[in-house]
């Protein structure tokens, strides 16, 4: 039974062979991806399963709209949440028990591993099925109420339930012969392996072997001295079992043989599935409950206008701040401006609203939710991020490690691209910096690209208002001005230049402590000097 449903896709093909290219290591490292997670998620193992799925980019709007679905309805109702976690569990156990070494090593053995992973499959099969039976599906969305119905297949079912009532008398039997410890090794207890693995030595095995056999009238077995651990048996052991309980295996061989095809390892991929949407659940719960906002997209055209409002970045949330002590910014991208340059003091916030971009823009295409009050988005192509980082211990410094970054991204930059660079060249020269920046713009705004430049160098801030003016694309101009809203605090928002004048003023007011008639008087003092 080849695996028919997926929850992260809504072609199963992929969730098994995903075939999407993954994002640079250094994209997590700059968004500081790990960090975030630890602090938001609690498990380990959610924690890597997100990450894991973090690494991609899915630039199809049918995939996160399946994912968006699938979380709006998590996200309402904890009993699918339940649902879930003993899905995983239970697929998570028929993964272990696959997995377990001791059938690579004892080969004689594998006729136990067919039988044990075959009845798990069909147990996680039959619980789903009750357990889906018991839920209120008048409250989900389309997406997981399909794939319910593919379980649900009456066909299916009905096949399951036939294997299920099979193996469950072999399973009774197996039990049955317990004194023998024989049904130990078709264990699926937690510690499997080391219960199975003992150091047991069974120097009297055979002898007891022995008079269990004649006592059920089989033929005499040789008691020939045994000293090899009792567990794993030894094929010598093992065939004896065989021999003196020939119904029972002859039972377990007649299943797998029958059943085994039911089962292949496609479905392993569905406890990563699983975990991820656990992770996100889990994720963006928590930030809602420490009162920070969270959005499903709105789906867009790509000749519309991206509008992301309120959005912050996780960054502040990992660092312990909440939501009075986060400032949100809005954020717009119209077709003819995709690319932005933001400029303004230092602790203005420009490093944080740029994460804020990535963080929201990765979070978006990996589940169709973001982190904004609302968001009107559609899915870019690929995402990169230069940041800042430390001197090299050689003689090319980091300027080289820069150029040779942007040389990689240049070269395999595809149309539609997200990008996002954080005083890159700024450890050059000046008129240097202002050569290579500008150069990197015009080869970025070529290949229409989006996202955000952030730089103190003046100079590109210039050239970026005189190539709006000559070309068609434009760039637009960001700068990071005193928010007027918050009273009693500096505060700095991310906000378009042409809006920012009364705040630059009164950013100049507050630091100098001068009325606004001071300020104008200080001015005209300068004129009638220059003049």
């Amino acid at each position: 039974m080849n695996l028919f449903f997926s929850y992260l896709f809504p072609d199963e093909k992929e969730s098994v062979r995903n075939p999407y290219k993954k994002l640079w290591d250094a994209v997590a490292v700059d968004l500081q991806l790990r960090e975030i997670l630890e602090y938001l998620i609690e498990s380990e193992v959610l924690q890597k399963e997100l990450f894991e799925e973090m690494k991609y980019f899915y630039p199809r709007q049918d995939i996160l709209a399946h994912r968006q679905s699938i979380l709006t309805d998590m996200l309402k109702n904890p009993e699918l949440v339940k649902f879930f976690e003993e899905f995983r569990d239970k697929c998570t156990q028929l993964r272990d028990i696959y997995n377990f070494e001791m059938f690579e090593k004892y080969p004689h053995t594998l006729v136990v591993k067919d039988f044990l992973v075959t009845e798990c499959f069909i147990e996680l099969y039959i619980q789903t099925i009750a357990h889906i039976k018991n839920l209120s599906r008048d409250n989900y969305g389309d997406v997981i109420n399909d794939i319910f119905d593919k379980i649900l297949d009456e066909k299916r079912v009905s096949e399951m339930e036939k294997a299920f009532a099979d193996v469950s008398k072999i399973r009774a039997e197996l039990d049955r012969i317990s004194p023998v410890r024989i049904n130990r090794l078709f264990s699926r207890g937690e510690n499997i392996e080391n219960s199975i693995t003992t150091k047991t030595k069974g120097e009297n095995l055979m002898e007891r072997l022995a008079l269990l056999a004649d006592r059920l009238k089989i033929t005499p077995l040789e008691q020939k001295a045994q000293t090899e651990n009792l567990f794993p048996p030894s094929e010598g052991i093992f065939r004896t079992y065989m021999k003196i309980f020939k119904p029972v295996f002859d039972e377990v061989a007649r299943f797998s043989a029958e059943y085994k095809d039911l089962f292949q390892t496609d479905w392993f991929c569905l406890v990563h599935e699983s975990n991820t949407l656990l992770a996100l659940t889990e994720m963006y719960l928590k930030l809602r409950d420490i009162g920070m906002p969270v959005c499903s997209v709105k789906f867009i055209e790509k000749d519309k206008t991206i509008i992301i409002h309120n959005m912050y970045s996780l960054l502040l949330v990992k660092n312990g701040m909440d939501r009075t002590q986060i400032v949100c910014s809005d954020f717009s991208c119209n077709p003819d401006a995709h690319f932005n340059l933001l400029t303004g003091p230092n602790g203005g916030g420009k490093t944080i609203f740029l994460t804020a971009m990535g963080i929201s823009q990765l979070l978006f295409q990996i589940s169709g939710y973001t982190t904004a009050a609302s968001a009107e988005m559609f899915p870019l192509t690929y995402l990169y991020t230069h940041f800042p980082v430390e001197e090299r211990n050689d003689s090319q410094g980091r300027l080289v490690e820069e150029q040779s970054r942007c040389d990689r991204m240049l070269r395999e930059l595809e149309e539609g691209s997200m990008v996002l660079l954080n005083e890159t060249f700024s450890s050059t020269k000046a008129d240097i910096a202002h050569d290579l920046s500008t150069e990197l713009l015009k080869k970025l705004i070529a290949k229409d690209c989006f996202g955000l430049f952030v730089t103190h160098f003046h100079s590109v801030k210039e050239f970026c208002k005189e190539y709006s003016e000559q070309n068609e694309r434009k760039i637009c101009l960001l700068v990071a001005a005193v928010d007027d809203s918050v009273e009693g605090r500096r505060l700095y928002k991310i906000v378009p230049m042409e809006n920012a004048t009364s705040s630059y003023s009164r950013d100049i007011l507050l630091r100098h402590r001068m009325t606004k008639e001071q300020l104008l008087e200080r001015c005209n003092l300068l004129k009638g000097v220059e003049a």
